[in-house]
């Protein structure tokens, strides 16, 4: 018989199977790119290579469909996606090297003057920002294409977070950037971000049945039953 943990996962997939290629977001916190890490974790739980398929499919969509206007943030933009591959790339679910992969995220994401960026939140602000950058430079395998003007730009705005009343996380990660560049020593794990991500999310049968994400959605709520279920 059936437990419950594999019926909701199974019903999660199966939401997601039909509706995912209709999600007209790309973002990783509320679209397509958190859908992708749920398949690819998915396939990996089940050893189903059908699912493996669905989340390689979804990639190509999505670089498909992604465009020159999308937002720099992380919660539906560039530093959202570019974290979601880096995140499955270091966890071997992607085999490409993602430098080729991500020079366009990179260069999207240098446009942004971050010196003058006073939002200094995840969703929207430096701290994505500064979780992407830490999550490409945290990746032995792979280069990024991050100039020396943009990661002392970066430096300096680090430091601005420090002298200000920020918050914990904020201060933790604006320290993680100061160590890279004073010392060359890379303190970042992608795996805690997602935790932290996960750690708030609904039970399934509590979920707005619009939402597909990995925030208050389907994709978080079936990759929260996988990893910590």
């Amino acid at each position: 018989m059936i437990d419950r943990k594999e019926f909701l996962l199974s019903k999660i997939a199966d939401n997601l199977l039909i509706r995912s290629s209709f999600e007209e977001n790309l973002g990783l916190l509320h679209g397509r790119m958190g859908i992708i890490l749920f398949f690819f974790h998915y396939a990996s739980y089940t050893k189903n290579n059908l699912y493996q398929q669905v989340a390689e499919d979804l990639i190509h969509d999505l670089f498909e469909d992604i465009h020159n206007e999308l937002s720099f943030d992380f919660k539906n933009g560039y530093c959202g996606i570019g974290w979601g591959f880096e995140y499955l790339a270091q966890h071997n679910f992607l085999s490409d090297n993602t430098g080729d992969l991500l020079e366009d995220i990179d260069l999207e994401i240098m446009k942004t003057d971050v010196y003058r960026l006073t939002d200094v939140s995840l969703t929207s602000g430096l701290s994505g920002i500064l979780h992407y950058v830490l999550s490409r430079l945290s990746n032995k395998m792979s280069y990024s294409f991050f100039d020396e003007i943009y990661l002392n730009d970066l430096y300096e705005a680090s430091k601005n977070v420090i002298r200000r009343n920020s918050t914990k996380e904020s201060f933790d990660l604006a320290n993680s950037f100061i160590l890279y560049k004073e010392k060359g020593i890379i303190n970042y794990s992608t795996d805690f971000l997602l935790g932290n991500l996960l750690s708030n999310n609904l039970e399934v049968d509590k979920i707005d049945h619009k939402k597909l994400g990995l925030i208050d959605g389907y994709a978080g709520c079936g990759l929260n039953l996988i990893l910590n279920g």
